[in-house]
């Protein structure tokens, strides 16, 4: 089979140029691309969309906002920051207030609230919170360890300086505040204020006792040895190679969220939001265009959106990893805790450039095939490949495209009372001469096929982003042997 015509039979395809659905053309920001997996994964292709007109979806900037955080978190013995057991007063304020014009007045939102004050009033309000912590803290013994969670919790929160200097003045310390633990604040972010007082309050604690030093973290869990680890590749790599063949038929919504990011002054972002029906019957995808920007579009295909348009998620990645041609090698990298709750291994892998990613420049007309490399998490117990990633590496400097990124999540999913584990979450990033582009797919609303009259399109809400974040890792864990199944 050539060359050419394996591209066309590849799983990824994108326009990276053409203008996105509804928005004005791109065409001179963003230049025809054209890039996918050499070979076996297909291509990621490039072109730009006529006639396409409307409004930009760029980024409004949000009002500013202030905080008071007058006193967060708790110590490591679960208790509120210095309190006292005899204490027959203990206030937390946390309060976020969002200050914003609406119809030439001034709206305060506290919490979830919303009122309208004056401004008089609304500083009333802040100095009252004020006020109410500064008496149930007054003189609060707290140690160094406290000191720097709260500091910290502010600075993650953007508390505001005064509040938080203020807070500290009315604190007394049991330790010794060294000038270093001051410094270290001060790189991560603390106010000039709240320096001030940290400084006073490490001059005032000088004769004071050491704080401990933080105890020691755990010795990191040993790797597999490494005829576990070619037991645990095995096993993958059979559950890999046969996963699209035990998939069912079904179809799903998949709503991808698009935007382009110029690097060059004189253009605008754009963005947009696609649903899609995504039929997989006998093996193979289709797509159907259901509404854009949440609008009925009926008379648009998935290969005219313009933009990033990505398919072939459904398994061709994975065994184009593990394909025995492909000249992939593994290693071990490292174990995950918990990834939406399981622990996982973690294996490196790396593609030659001889199987690589396929990239084509329209503009300049200029190809390149890079190698790539990424990470495969697998379940400890099941083996199931639950996450790719994908980088491309040794791009020339001198191509127009710099650097593409996949990251490809996969989730047990129930299709007619059955379990199987499917794409949960697409995520294509790639950097061009001239713009950044993100392509983010969620899959949602799996139905058996022929079921899908039961799936309503509208509003459907993104997955929320700790579904996606990794744990650290944990103490050693007893795996189930390899090649059983959990």
């Amino acid at each position: 089979m050539g060359r050419e015509s394996s591209l066309r039979e590849g799983c990824a395809v994108a326009n990276h140029g053409g203008p996105l659905a509804d928005t004005p053309g791109f065409h001179e920001a963003v230049s025809n691309v054209r890039i996918g997996l050499r070979e076996r994964f297909g291509r990621l292709r490039g072109g730009t969309a006529k006639n396409q007109h409307g409004s930009v979806s760029g980024i409004r900037q949000g009002t500013g906002h202030y905080q008071l955080a007058a006193i967060v978190g708790l110590s490591d013995q679960g208790k509120m920051l210095g309190a006292k057991r005899t204490a027959t007063v203990d206030v937390i304020v946390h309060h976020v207030i969002e200050e914003e014009e609406v119809r030439g007045q001034d709206t305060m939102i506290v919490g979830r609230e919303p009122r309208t004050y004056s401004m008089k009033a609304k500083l009333r309000l802040l100095s009252a919170f004020l006020l109410l912590a500064m008496l149930a803290t007054a003189q609060r013994a707290m140690t160094v360890a406290d000191v720097i969670a709260f500091v910290d919790s502010q600075i993650k929160l953007k508390g505001d300086d005064k509040a938080t200097a203020d807070f500290l003045q009315h604190i007394k310390l049991t330790q010794k505040l060294e000038p270093r633990d001051v410094e270290n604040l001060q790189a991560r972010g603390a106010g000039v204020r709240t320096l001030q007082v940290l400084r006073k309050l490490s001059e005032d604690s000088a004769s004071l006792a050491a704080a401990p030093p933080p105890p020691e973290p755990p010795p990191p869990t040993p790797p597999p040895s490494a005829k576990e680890q070619a037991a645990i590749l095995a096993a993958i790599k059979e559950y890999a190679l046969s996963y699209t063949k035990n998939l069912p038929n079904y179809v799903c919504v998949q709503i991808t969220r698009r935007r382009i990011e110029p690097t060059q002054s004189g253009y605008l972002p754009q963005g947009d939001e696609v649903q899609e029906l995504l039929s997989f019957v006998d093996g193979k995808e289709s797509y159907k265009v259901e509404a854009i920007n949440g609008k009925s579009e009926q008379n648009k295909k998935h290969e005219e959106l313009g933009g990033v348009v990505t398919s072939g998620e459904f398994g061709r990645l994975m065994s184009s990893i593990f394909d025995p041609e492909s000249g992939t090698e593994f290693h071990w990298d490292h174990w995950a805790a918990a990834l939406r709750g399981k622990p996982m291994y973690v294996f490196g892998y790396s593609v030659p450039q001889s199987n690589g990613y396929s990239m084509y420049h329209g503009e300049s007309k200029r190809e390149y095939t890079s190698a790539y490399k990424g990470l495969i998490y697998a379940d400890l117990q099941s083996k199931a490949v639950m996450r790719i990633t994908l980088e491309t590496v040794g791009i020339p400097a001198d191509f127009p495209i710099h650097e593409v990124k996949i990251t490809l999540d996969y989730n047990p999913t129930k299709i007619a009372d059955q379990e199987y584990v499917l794409p949960y979450r697409f995520e294509l990033t790639s950097k061009e001469v001239r713009a950044e582009t993100t392509n983010r797919a969620d899959y949602r609303l799996y139905q058996k096929f022929g079921a899908e009259s039961g799936i309503t399109f509208g509003d459907i809400a993104p997955i929320p982003e700790d579904q996606f974040k990794e744990q650290p890792a944990a103490p050693a864990q007893k795996a189930a042997p390899a090649g059983k199944k959990k």
